[in-house]
């Protein structure tokens, strides 16, 4: 079990800025955080410490929040007429 971990996330895919960090207890209930809003295209989990053993696993993870992108309004011409 993960019992200290990172939050990071990236717009690319290549760079990452840490969003949070923080502990959870060893105790094999889910677990949640929250961190403010970002700008974010991929999130990762980064797991520094477990409670036994030298391997982490999480068997999911739910990513949500406000949306605020706007998305973008096609013309004919995006589609080469």
């Amino acid at each position: 079990m993960i019992t200290s971990y990172e939050i990071e996330t990236s717009t690319d895919g290549t760079t990452f800025t840490k969003a949070t960090s923080g502990t959870w207890p060893a105790n094999g209930k889910l677990q949640g955080v929250t961190f403010g809003p970002t700008q974010a295209r991929y999130v990762r989990l980064v797991a520094l410490a477990v409670n036994s053993g030298t391997s982490a696993g999480a068997t999911e993870l739910e990513v949500g929040g406000p949306q605020t992108m706007t998305p973008h309004q096609p013309a004919l011409t995006d589609w080469g007429h």
